[in-house]
C-alpha cells in the first residue's frame, strides 16, 4: 500500500539513455539529481520515474547503501507531488548519493526537497 510502485522505478534502457544524455543537473550538499522531461510519452501510467544510485566506492557496506536507498525511496514517495508534470509528459529523475558516510533522514530529506523544488521550477 505505501510502497514505490514498480512502474515508478526507471528500468527501461531507452529512457535511462535519454536521462543520461540530458544535461539537466541539480546539485545539493548530499545528492545530485539528473532529470529529463519527455513530451508525448503516452505509454506510461506513471508520469514520474526514478533511478537511485549509491556508489559502492563511497559507501562500502551493503547494509548502509540499502538503508540510504530506502530513505531516498521513502522521501520520493512522500514528496513526488512536487514534481507533478502535465498529462502527456514524463519526468525522469536520477538521484545519486554523494557523501562517504550515512546521514540522517531529515538532512537527506531537506536536500532532496531543495532539489525537487529546483527541478519543478526548471521543468515548468
Amino acid at each position: 500500500m505505501f510502497t514505490l510502485k514498480k512502474k515508478e522505478r526507471l528500468s527501461s534502457y531507452k529512457l535511462i539513455k535519454k536521462l543520461l544524455d540530458s544535461s539537466n543537473i541539480v546539485l545539493s550538499s548530499s545528492v545530485k539529481c539528473v532529470f529529463a522531461k519527455i513530451d508525448n510519452y503516452l505509454n506510461s501510467k506513471y508520469h514520474i520515474q526514478i533511478l537511485i544510485k549509491t556508489p559502492k566506492k563511497k559507501i562500502k557496506k551493503a547494509t548502509e547503501r540499502n538503508l540510504i536507498k530506502r530513505r531516498i525511496r521513502e522521501i520520493f514517495r512522500k514528496n513526488k507531488h512536487l514534481l507533478a508534470p502535465d498529462e502527456d509528459q514524463v519526468i525522469l529523475v536520477q538521484i545519486e548519493y554523494l557523501l562517504t558516510h550515512n546521514t540522517s533522514y531529515h538532512v537527506l530529506q531537506q536536500d532532496i526537497l531543495k532539489a525537487f523544488n529546483e527541478i519543478s521550477i526548471k521543468t515548468s
